[in-house]
């Protein structure tokens, strides 16, 4: 009976260890970093990966606190992850920013699990961490070519804007073309000539007159004396003749 129990219990060792490398060849070849560390977050394994991203080696990690890695400006984090994982809480995807060993900064998202022994108390946690910089800078990207475009359709409305105006306004003096011509000295214009009431309406080659003096002349030139002034347009090219 006791060499049938210690067949079997050599059995469930051998069991063990062969799960115990499948589960370390696992991590091992991961391209993620998965780092194991106490409740007190002091680090105790670092896969190969977790050299590559972070810069540290196996032998320069372990032993030292996570916070190696954590900027200064983000230590608050590690106080944040540390007491969920003592509530035997799991922190999912958490994206933030860690340092490299020679201080460069790195996106990276976060996944921390409690690590619990044979009682289930918790006694640890596992955190895989993935870079994920290269997702970020395209992001940045994106919401910088965004930016260009929204600015540039902005600028291309007011563009757009202006142009209308300035069609409005030489619509408006083109239809009115000797609006100028009396844009002068009132005290030079003859008292009967502002006495009067001009409406002028472009047509095609010409001028339409509503006035009591207006007369249509040869060829296309249309006319009317105000007084001693004559004002009309030949061709496509309005006049205005004062006396003197």
């Amino acid at each position: 009976m006791r060499d049938k129990f210690d067949e079997i219990s050599s059995e469930a060792k051998l069991g063990l260890d062969r799960l115990g490398s499948l589960l370390s060849s696992i991590i091992d070849s991961s391209h993620d970093a998965i780092v194991s560390k106490t409740l007190d977050g002091i680090i105790t394994s670092w896969n190969p990966t977790a050299e590559v991203m972070f810069g540290y080696t196996a032998h320069e990690a372990i032993g030292k606190s996570i916070r190696l890695i954590i900027p200064s400006d983000r230590q608050a984090e590690e106080d944040y992850v540390l007491a969920q994982i003592r509530r035997g809480e799991k922190v999912d995807h958490f994206e933030t920013v860690r340092q490299t060993k020679d201080c460069r900064r790195i996106d990276i998202s976060l996944t921390v699990s409690p690590i619990r022994d044979a009682r289930g108390l918790v006694v640890g946690a596992s955190k895989i961490a993935r870079n994920i910089s290269e997702r970020k800078k395209l992001e940045r990207e994106r919401e910088t070519l965004l930016e260009r475009e929204k600015t540039a359709h902005e600028q291309l409305n007011g563009a757009l804007r202006a142009r209308d105006e300035f069609i409005a306004v030489a619509a408006h003096e083109f239809r009115n073309p000797l609006n100028p011509a009396f844009a002068i000295d009132e005290r030079s214009v003859p008292r009967r000539m502002r006495a009067q009431r001009l409406e002028l309406i472009w047509v095609c080659d010409g001028l339409t007159f509503n006035g009591p003096s207006a007369r249509k002349m040869a060829g296309n030139e249309t006319v009317m004396h105000i007084g001693e002034v004559r004002v009309g347009c030949s061709g496509s090219e309005p006049f205005v003749e004062m006396p003197g």
